[in-house]
């Protein structure tokens, strides 16, 4: 919001000189095509103050899936769905489409998104160079053609149609690839960086095993993604959450807010998905890492939109990465030796875990995927009390598997009896994680006691 201090009286009337001009219609007014224009531009400047309340993120849809990684000497391609998405101006960008596949290449210079309908003083930068090396932000931008073409009767033309002219201005979507700058980790502390170098050097370093390998990007891709959740500024709130020391005390900031600072990305940009690219092709695609849901960001740190819409992020991102171990190509006997110490740095406060119960069943194994991290043996929690517990946790910090903390176990005691009592297929197995600074969610309670399948206190 810009503009300049002005004084004021009460009830006196303040019409700013750039605020949103509709034209004026009256009998006899003639009317030229840019005033139609420019109510055409005051009905889309209207919709953007909506947009702008309700907040920037994914609505729905934007869903990113790699389909080819890039190690046939061919480009890598990812597959977007439709959806609908709203930018910082407030832009509303929506791509009916089922689905499209993108090619992570350029065969020609970056077009200017705007053409058409949006027109911003704030340009995006020229495209830079695709190396094929490196983490990149995959962006969904507000953009325009025209379309038909309509009969235009020229000036002095007699009222006889002698040209055409574009008929309608269509509203659509570019997607831009953005590369991640260095300096776009600034705010992250010495550590972090330093074990973001040093995991993604080993994560491609051909003297280790390719389990040591795989553990290593894995643990890098968890790394990567809380900088761009901007975990770690999240925890200084903590520390200060007056803000002496940090003015004014902030809850977020990653690698997003950085790009954003340093213009990057641009208020037109909806980030989708981050996509890490080596010399073997793209590694990994995570979308939760920078995607957020609509949010509106009211500035006041005690109760920021954010608080929520960051806790859903990391919750989403963990899932979808537990889901990627799952859905590879790696089999059983590969999975039975996941642990969380060597794939992950950081947990969600709280998560679902898939457990394997036999060789046909892709999951963990619960005693690997807990070694090393000081843990409660499992107990059973109530599906009302895991929605609970999920909920509870998206305002909770992460929980860090090289630290000292305890973590919370359970199953649920649903899921546990539907396996039991199962004649076919029996539904997956899940075990339930959560943070020891969490409160603990199985305390013996009595009036929903179930034989083999309560807590019993001691």
């Amino acid at each position: 919001m810009t503009g300049l201090a002005v004084e004021s009286l009460l009830d006196a009337v303040l019409v700013p000189e750039n605020a949103v001009r509709h034209v004026n219609f009256f009998n006899g007014r003639v009317l030229t095509a840019s005033d139609l224009k420019a109510q055409q531009v005051a009905d889309r400047l209207g919709r953007q103050q909506l947009g702008r309340v309700i907040g920037a993120g994914v609505a729905s849809g934007f869903e990113v899936a790699l389909v080819a990684d890039g190690t046939n000497n061919q480009p890598p391609i990812v597959r977007v769905t439709g959806g609908l998405a709203i930018t910082e101006s407030g832009q509303p960008i929506e791509l009916s489409l089922s689905q499209v596949d993108v090619t992570l290449a350029r065969s020609q210079p970056g077009l200017p998104l705007h053409i058409g309908l949006f027109d911003d003083c704030a340009q995006p930068p020229p495209p830079s160079d695709i190396t094929g090396r490196g983490a990149y932000i995959l962006v969904v931008s507000a953009a325009s053609a025209y379309r038909d073409q309509a009969p235009m009767v020229r000036v002095g033309g007699n009222g006889i149609a002698s040209g055409c002219g574009d008929a309608y201005a269509v509203e659509g979507a570019v997607f831009r690839l953005v590369e991640v700058p260095e300096d776009a980790f600034a705010t992250l502390s010495q550590e972090a960086r330093d074990e973001i170098t040093k995991l993604g050097t080993e994560a491609e370093e051909q003297s280790l095993d390719a389990g040591t390998r795989r553990a290593r990007l894995s643990r890098f891709r968890n790394v990567l993604a809380h900088a761009c959740l901007g975990s770690e500024r999240a925890e200084q709130f903590d520390r200060d959450p007056w803000g002496r020391s940090q003015a004014p005390a902030t809850l977020t900031g990653g690698v997003v807010d950085a790009m954003r600072d340093g213009c990057e990305l641009t208020a037109w940009d909806v980030p989708i998905a981050l996509v890490y690219w080596t010399n073997r092709g793209v590694r990994f695609v995570d979308m939760w890492s920078v995607r957020r849901r609509p949010t509106h960001a009211s500035g006041r740190p005690p109760v920021d939109d954010r608080i929520g819409s960051e806790g859903e992020a990391r919750l989403l991102q963990f899932q979808e990465h537990v889901a990627s171990i799952v859905g590879s190509t790696l089999g059983q006997s590969a999975l039975n030796l996941v642990a969380a110490r060597t794939h992950f740095r950081y947990l969600p406060a709280a998560g679902l875990i898939p457990l394997s119960d036999a060789p046909s069943e892709r999951g963990f194994v619960y005693d690997m995927f807990v070694a090393g991290i000081v843990h409660r043996g499992r107990e059973f929690i109530e599906g009302s009390g895991l929605k609970a517990l999920l909920g509870d946790s998206l305002t909770h910090r992460r929980f860090d598997v090289d630290g000292a903390e305890a973590l919370w176990t359970y199953e649920v005691r649903e899921n546990a009896e539907a396996i039991a009592t199962a004649t076919g297929s029996p539904p997956q197995r899940v075990l339930v994680i959560s943070s020891g600074q969490m409160e603990h969610a199985s305390w013996a309670r009595f009036d929903v006691a179930r034989w083999d399948y309560a807590n019993y206190a001691d």
